[in-house]
């Protein structure tokens, strides 16, 4: 389903959130003592709330944030058909990148596929730093700087480029090979166009950084952070992952391959 389609009962029979979200979640709960009904949890960069959606249904106390005012009306309509404060379950940040929670008000802040999105890395972590509780938790996931394929236009290797004509004419080369993503609002475009927006897409839209980056920012702003590799909980369940991880060297490099070509999940604890 599109993001600029109106949520509904159908499209949430279906979904759910990332499995890490989910167990990190009921990690947290478990370890705290904590029923979901007391848990304050936040998707950053919601969309039209579908997470919110299914966290409320199974008991959390599940409030979302975004910065496009277009997507959280598609997903309002189906909180307020509900019965529910639609404004106040999925609210918008301000112009100064605020959301109109008050401080420590959050246990748990989680995105997914966001992190690459956000051009102010520096005043999102001060806004999460201010909303999250002492000893809070984030858990972000988000393509690794340098996936094969770059996860939102599904062409190899163009966001390993500069941003500029180089990154332009390979993209240009997927769109004549007919290797594009096929996003609603370009199919009638002509060629050129599909390339232009593609393009400034890539330019506007999505910022990768190195994972030590990103962990020297959030420390700056009051979380201690920890890069989750090898030790992701979906990763636990093979045998052979588990013998690697116990020998150093291969623990090294394992996680090396895995925050710079596969996932990062960053998980924050607010000092």
């Amino acid at each position: 389903m599109s993001k600029h389609e109106i949520l509904t009962e159908q499209e949430m029979a279906t979904y759910q959130p990332g499995a890490v979200t989910l167990w990190y979640l009921a990690d947290y709960a478990r370890r705290h003592g904590l029923t979901r009904e007391e848990i304050k949890v936040l998707d950053w960069g919601c969309g039209r709330g579908r997470s919110v959606a299914y966290l409320r249904k199974y008991g959390y106390n599940a409030f979302g944030v975004e910065v496009d005012p277009e997507v959280v009306t598609r997903g309002q309509l189906f909180f307020a058909e509900r019965g529910l404060d639609a404004e106040q379950v999925l609210t918008l940040l301000d112009e100064q990148g605020r959301s109109p929670f008050a401080d420590n008000f959050f246990h748990i802040i989680f995105s997914e596929a966001v992190f690459e999105h956000i051009q102010d890395l520096a005043l999102v972590a001060a806004e999460l730093s201010r909303i999250t509780c002492p000893g809070g938790i984030g858990v972000h996931s988000f393509p690794a700087r340098y996936h094969l394929v770059e996860a939102h236009l599904h062409m190899p290797f163009v966001h390993w480029l500069p941003k500029n004509h180089w990154r332009r004419q390979l993209i240009g080369s997927f769109v004549r090979l007919g290797f594009e993503p096929g996003w609603s609002e370009l199919q009638a475009g002509t060629v050129y166009e599909k390339i232009e927006g593609y393009y400034r897409y890539s330019v506007d839209k999505t910022y990768y950084r190195r994972p030590a980056e990103i962990k020297q920012l959030m420390q700056q702003h009051g979380f201690t952070p920890q890069l989750v590799s090898v030790d992701h909980p979906k990763l636990k369940k093979y045998p052979a992952i588990r013998y690697l991880t116990q020998q150093k060297i291969a623990r090294h490099a394992l996680n090396w391959v895995f925050f710079n070509f596969f996932l990062v999940t960053l998980l924050l604890t607010r000092q």
